[in-house]
């Protein structure tokens, strides 16, 4: 979960405290029998200032603890709605506690401007985003990698930075630290330097004098260089094709590693076959891909007119297909 204040990504080492920076380098293995000491993952249990970790967890937290970003600073609504009684959902596996599936497909306090109101932030805010580190974490083993695949890799996000680094950081912040992100997206360049597929990096388009990508480059935070793949092509649909995601997700990655997909494409058939005719008909994808963040466009007023022409079915539909995904073991969010 996104809050402003957790001691959890600190260890005591002697009388100093260091930050986690990785959480697979403090897995041990015990060579006798061959076990894997995860005791790290203890120290993901959120706390509040000057309180000693409580590892009644998530609902505990959310339910005393005020000053959580995953409510507004504006506006107390969501944490009045569900969380003052803990009303998570709950993904019966590796991933825990996972924020519940609302109707705006957003953020919850979207519902309570009102028509007339400036800029409404609240359906570009990623806070109501709940993660359960402390089960992320006991899934992982020290030879997991932790992948991004940003299908739809805007590097400008309105006049923001991309929500995807705010997601980075989040991970980061808990000692989760990306070992690939594979960014695809066919807009951001004017210039065609060559094939593009998994492996090929930003720097090598950055070396070929593509300003536009050199922009993109400088966006990208500094600790993440050697692992950013910058992908100038647009994401394909045709099974088994080398820009169809799934086809390398499949061929690279293995059940212990923790892959997170981020959906935002266009237009929105595609995204639907990726997800309904692909991702959910295939029992080894559904096994290998751990979190999907996706803005499904369906028709929602409060922001139809940023989608336009893409919007496709009602929030009935979106509602129980997310509740599909997570049913088949994927935790499904909302992407802004």
């Amino acid at each position: 979960v996104v809050v402003a204040t957790t001691t959890t990504t600190t260890t005591k080492e002697g009388d100093d405290k260091t930050v986690i920076r990785d959480v697979r380098r403090h897995m041990t293995r015990n060579e006798k029998d061959n076990t894997i000491n995860k005791d790290i993952c203890e120290r993901l249990h959120l706390t509040r200032p000057g309180e000693v970790n409580d590892k009644s967890g998530l609902r505990r937290f959310l339910r005393t603890h005020k000053n959580s970003t995953a409510t507004s600073s504006n506006n107390n609504n969501l944490q009045q709605t569900f969380f003052p009684q803990g009303q998570l959902s709950y993904m019966n596996n590796s991933y825990g506690w996972i924020e519940p599936l609302l109707p705006p497909l957003r953020h919850p306090n979207l519902c309570f401007h009102k028509r007339g109101d400036p800029e409404n932030l609240d359906a570009l805010t990623l806070s109501y985003l709940v993660h359960d580190f402390v089960r992320l974490c006991h899934a992982l083993q020290p030879t997991s990698r932790i992948v991004l695949v940003d299908l739809g890799a805007s590097p400008r996000f309105w006049e923001f930075a991309s929500p995807v680094w705010e997601l980075v950081a989040l991970f980061e912040k808990f000692g989760f630290r990306f070992d690939h992100i594979y960014a695809f997206e066919k807009k951001a360049s004017t210039q065609d330097t060559g094939s593009a597929g998994p492996v090929t990096t930003l720097q090598h388009y950055a070396r070929n004098g593509d300003e536009s990508v050199e922009t993109v480059y400088r966006r990208v935070p500094r600790h993440l260089h050697h692992a950013y793949h910058w992908i100038h092509a647009a994401v394909t649909v045709e099974p088994g094709h080398a820009l169809n995601p799934w086809t390398w997700i499949e061929q690279e990655f293995n059940e212990d590693d923790l892959v997170l997909v981020k959906l935002d494409i266009g237009p929105s058939n595609h995204e639907e076959t990726l997800i309904r005719e692909q991702l959910l008909q295939s029992p080894k994808l559904l096994k290998l891909v751990d979190h999907l963040y996706w803005e499904h466009k369906v028709h929602v007023h409060e922001v139809s007119r940023h989608w336009g022409g893409q919007m496709i079915g009602s929030v009935k539909d979106s509602l129980e297909l997310f509740a599909e995904l997570r049913e088949k073991g994927v935790s499904a969010h909302y992407w802004v």
